[in-house]
């Protein structure tokens, strides 16, 4: 039953999306285009971290704090700038 109210609603707003992009003037449709194809590229990305992360559990214990700050710092910054770098070669190229 839960499941069924799960679908439907999931259906419900299937529906009231297409609706409203049917709504959506010709001329901004490459821009809406875009911003669901980034989001779902996101989704997808999230889904492959998280797997990738459980993978390599554990593996910084022995560590020590200082030098784990350090690389997660370094990471989400590196991180950061390659994305942007994506992002703008994928939306001006």
């Amino acid at each position: 039953m839960i499941a069924e109210q799960n679908e439907s609603k999931q259906t419900s707003f299937k529906f009231k999306i297409i609706q409203e992009i049917e709504q959506i003037p010709e001329n901004k449709l490459m821009e809406l285009y875009n911003l669901v194809h980034f989001y779902r590229i996101g989704l997808e990305q999230i889904v492959s971290k998280k797997t990738e992360s459980i993978n390599y559990a554990g593996c910084w214990s022995d560590m020590s704090e200082e030098d784990f700050q350090d690389f997660v710092e370094t990471t989400f910054r590196r991180r950061r700038h390659s994305n942007r770098r994506k992002l703008y070669e994928e939306v001006f190229t």
